[in-house]
């Protein structure tokens, strides 16, 4: 098979990927093991199995038509293809130059945010850990968030994005020790939700691409 990608199915998925990074979750600190999540949109599905180690993230991502995992080892970046058995690597350099990916959230990680407004005061248990509900209002729509500060904290990208998406109250997730268990936006129409997780020791083999997987290069890039 050759090993250069269509331009533009590489950056749909990247996108895809970056997506769900920066809008929704990356947990680190105080967790290792796996998380399911289940993200609904448009009358669309999107099973996540999420790992988290140190500072290592593995996503897999897959629907009833396709599948395909991203890796953050530090500052390094892969997006994995298990259909082709392929893999591409991913500088800085790259995603700032890849269209659709300028930054249009907040762009001060150091803005503060008085969280207390957004509290409503009702608890309740998500699969065993023990939640909070926050209500956000803006002009892009409402949430309701349900968070805990049992899993460690919720981490937006360091890298080139994180301070362009990054919005304020997930800024404050980050702070602060909270990771979101269930996130509903505009009433229904889209939900975040973990369905599972798995509190486990994860091989350092999972953060890396299978021996059997080739290298694929994008064109123009």
């Amino acid at each position: 098979m050759n090993n250069r990608l269509n331009k533009n199915i590489f950056i749909s998925l990247v996108g895809v990927l970056f997506l769900f990074l920066t809008s929704s979750i990356s947990a680190q600190k105080a967790f290792e093991g796996k998380i399911k999540i289940k993200l609904s949109s448009d009358n669309q599905t999107i099973l996540m199995n999420y790992y988290i180690k140190d500072k290592n993230l593995k996503m897999e991502l897959s629907n009833r038509e396709e599948n395909g995992s991203f890796i953050m080892k530090g500052k390094n970046y892969l997006v994995l293809l298990p259909a082709q058995k392929m893999y591409m690597e991913i500088s800085s350099e790259m995603l700032k130059n890849l269209p659709g990916m300028k930054p249009t959230g907040n762009t001060n990680r150091d803005n503060k945010i008085d969280i207390n407004k957004f509290r409503t005061g009702k608890t309740k248990k998500i699969l065993g850990y023990n939640c909070e509900q926050w209500i956000i209002n803006n002009k892009d729509g409402n949430m309701e968030i349900w968070v805990t500060n049992e899993l460690g904290n919720f981490i937006t990208m360091d890298g080139p994005m994180g301070k362009g998406y990054s919005p304020a109250w997930s800024t404050y997730l980050q702070n602060n020790g909270f990771f979101p268990m269930k996130v509903i936006s505009n009433n229904g129409k889209s939900v975040f939700e973990v369905i599972e997780v798995d509190k486990k020791s994860l091989s350092d083999a999972i953060f890396s691409p299978p021996s059997n997987y080739k290298k694929m290069t994008i064109p123009g890039m």
